[in-house]
């Protein structure tokens, strides 16, 4: 229904992300129709006591029932497989055509970003990235920095990200050290992303931090904000 109804939507968010199994599958091969969409959000934790209660999927009145909540977007597969088991859906292999991809708020795991941040190298396409207001650890986004230094493997190119938002995680001073000195190694390289815009703001900084980070992004030609 929402390809027939919207086929040039260029934008498609997903508020309160509380998805049946049946949903997640069907997904992929949904945004795969819409080719003309760029930016692509998921805002908002699960809702468990809206999914007990409707048993509906969040778009189109796809419909569909399980036990608790379902992030889209989880360290474990669809169908209650183990931590080690793969993705078999969004946002591992994104449209090609989708530029700006927003996961915010709650909408992902924990785990759930490491396995995006690994698969971040074959979006070849995706220029803005954000996973603001995550509550993520600098050891959630290892896998982000170590693409954005250039050494995410994949044999994809990572050097396509120039925007990047962290604001409202929980960094700290060590992380944030960690994800400017990846920044800086791939510039002096020229292997990693060469950001234009990034913001880190509410992430428990100190000032003294602040006024390290101020010199290091200094010397990062490319950082324009």
């Amino acid at each position: 229904r929402l390809v027939a109804d919207h086929p040039r939507a260029t934008s498609l968010a997903f508020d309160g992300c509380s998805f049946s199994d049946a949903f997640v599958s069907q997904l992929p091969a949904v945004l795969a129709r819409l080719v003309t969409i760029t930016t692509l959000t998921f805002r908002g934790a699960p809702d468990a006591s809206a999914l007990a209660s409707s048993g509906r999927a969040a778009m189109s009145g796809a419909a569909g029932t399980r036990e608790g909540p379902s992030w889209l977007i989880s360290g474990v597969a669809v169908g209650g497989g183990g931590d080690g088991d793969a993705l078999a859906y969004l946002p591992i292999d994104l449209p090609a055509s989708v530029t700006e991809l927003h996961v915010t708020a709650g909408a992902i795991s924990r785990s759930g970003v490491r396995t995006l941040s690994g698969a971040l190298n074959s979006a070849s396409s995706l220029r803005t990235l954000s996973l603001a207001h995550g509550g993520f650890r600098a050891s959630d986004l290892a896998p982000l920095f170590s693409m954005l230094q250039g050494g995410g493997g994949g044999g994809g190119a990572p050097g396509g990200l120039v925007r990047l938002s962290l604001r409202a995680n929980r960094l700290q001073d060590g992380g944030v050290h960690q994800l400017v000195e990846a920044l800086c190694t791939g510039s002096r390289t020229g292997a990693g992303c060469q950001l234009q815009a990034l913001d880190l703001a509410a992430n428990q900084l100190t000032p003294g931090c602040v006024d390290d980070l101020c010199k290091l992004l200094g010397s990062l030609g490319s950082l324009l904000e």
